[in-house]
């Protein structure tokens, strides 16, 4: 880095020999204490099973790094900056907006909100005060009927009920004059205005990170070089950089960019169900055992849910009983991780009361199932830890008062979940590698997303590949009465892989006839 050379030539000399020869001596310090520290904790096997061997395979994945489609990028930034221009144009159509800087938070606040007399969340009375309650926000998405700021309210864990944390800066709570994507949500509503300014922004941020702003992370080589972040989140999970490659949307069309080298396929495996399974297998809980084994689980939650038989099912339209199916999985994946009928009401798009209904139906289907999700988040917090199945740890050691209790709760709540599917993942990912050069196929890294994984191997080997990648990760490293069966995709475009292989065994198609010999 240029600019990190010409600073370090700027600094003293013996100041710099002095930093450096402190650095290595407090490095070794440390490293001959930390040694006994994870001994004594008992994480070595965390350490030496799991993250020093992730680490040497990111650091492959770093140096290989990934091959960008140029002409593919080119055209999709092109696109998009078009799209920007067209849709700036139309923004400085709107009456008093022609000067308006769209990059800034207070000139928008004072359009949105002086000039468009547009009202936040709980009307005017909210503008008496510098935070709107969570309450107030709750009962106002309650009401909208808009499907894709529903979704994207949805999306944000940081719900209503547990503190509006990460809104704008805001360490808990709204501003009534913030123009953040969640205020802008509400605020089309009301006007046109803020939902094209939604739209450029969203475009914005795109081209900034994975279009023109692209740039400065391709190396001469046309690849770009993730890093990864070993110790980003307290529960295990990774995250990267330059650029970031951890938070896409599943079917995004910027996953387009990202090929494999001439003459080689991307394998991308992941486990389904994973978090319902786990949730299984930590619990016990023999009614979601038998129904993850033996059923279609959304399906018959959201049976018991809306009170409907197999024949509704059977004769409902599909687009009626993929609602249905929806409204299950948040259900599902809500309660567990601590949201509260009040939390989910605006998810759901019902009354607090009705999500109590549906909350109370999910628990009748699974006897006992209550009990454990309450007892396991209350012993998290008053152990001040919480551990996962593979003996990560993650520590909660000072609990201010009533509020940050009910967060450690639900934080502690989760962490033995997300961890061990991450470290699931990761350990299938390295063992991966593992098998299929021991078979004698050449292989490089690709990312580690969470509950999935990607290797890149030769096309011919492509097949011999899957059912390595199949057989290692459906090996569970623990005794469990569930399955965890596994979906893998195969193709030389990380966003467009057809499934090749699943629960029940090869998949045949046209499409992978057609990407795929043999």
């Amino acid at each position: 880095d240029k600019a990190f050379a010409k600073a370090i030539a700027q600094v003293d000399k013996y100041d710099l020999f002095m930093y450096n020869g402190a650095d290595v001596d407090y490095t070794y310090r440390l490293t001959r204490d930390l040694a006994e520290e994870v001994k004594a904790e008992d994480q070595l096997g965390v350490l030496g099973r799991i993250e020093m061997p992730a680490a040497r395979m990111f650091m492959e994945f770093h140096m290989h790094g990934m091959l960008i489609d140029g002409d593919y990028w080119r055209s999709m930034s092109a696109d998009w900056q078009q799209e920007m221009v067209d849709l700036e144009e139309e923004l400085r159509s709107y009456p008093g907006a022609r000067d308006l800087n769209f990059g800034s938070p207070k000139q928008l606040a004072v359009y949105l909100f002086d000039k468009l007399k547009l009202l936040p969340f709980g009307g005017k009375a909210s503008f008496k005060g510098k935070k709107i309650d969570e309450g107030v926000i709750s009962k106002a998405i309650a009401e909208v009927d808009d499907p894709e700021a529903r979704e994207y309210w949805t999306s944000k864990r940081t719900q209503m009920s547990e503190g509006l944390k990460g809104f704008g800066g805001v360490a808990k709570g709204l501003s009534p004059r913030s123009t953040t994507a969640y205020m802008l949500y509400f605020l089309r509503q009301q006007h046109d205005f803020p939902g094209t300014l939604l739209k450029w922004k969203h475009l914005q941020k795109r081209d900034s990170m994975y279009g023109s702003g692209m740039a400065k992370y391709v190396w001469k080589d046309g690849r770009v070089h993730p890093s990864y972040n070993m110790t980003a989140t307290r529960t295990g999970r990774k995250a990267t950089n330059d650029p970031a490659i951890h938070n896409l949307p599943r079917g995004d069309e910027i996953y387009n960019l990202f090929i494999a080298d001439p003459g080689w396929v991307i394998i991308h495996g992941d486990y389904s169900q994973a978090e319902m399974r786990f949730m299984a297998h930590l619990s016990k809980n023999k009614a979601l055992t038998h129904l993850l084994n033996t059923t279609d689980i959304h399906t018959r939650i959201a049976m018991e849910m809306f009170g409907l038989s197999e024949e509704d099912v059977a004769n409902m339209p599909k687009d009626e009983l993929k609602d249905k199916r929806i409204a299950s999985k948040m259900i599902t994946f809500g309660i567990p991780y601590g949201r509260s009928p009040a939390g989910l009401a605006p998810q759901l798009g019902v009354s607090k009361e009705e999500a109590v209904h549906y909350q109370d139906a999910y628990y009748a289907l699974l006897p006992g199932f209550r009990e454990w999700v309450e007892n396991h988040r209350r012993m998290g917090a008053d152990n001040h830890m919480a551990v996962s199945i593979f003996n990560r740890r993650r520590r909660f050691p000072l609990i201010l008062d009533k509020y940050h209790r009910r967060e450690v709760e639900r934080q502690a709540g989760n962490m033995p979940i997300q961890s061990a599917i991450n470290d699931l993942t990761l350990l299938a990912h390295i063992n991966t590698l593992i098998a299929l050069r021991d078979a004698g196929i050449p292989v490089f890294p690709w990312p580690h997303i969470h509950d999935s994984l990607n290797v890149m191997v030769p096309k011919p080997l492509w097949k011999l590949a899957v059912k390595i990648m199949a057989d290692v990760m459906t090996d569970i490293p623990f005794e469990s009465d569930l399955e965890f069966p596994v979906e893998i995709e195969c193709g030389e475009r990380w966003g467009a892989m057809p499934t090749v292989y699943d629960n029940d065994g090869w998949v045949e198609s046209e499409e992978v006839a057609a990407l795929l010999p043999g």
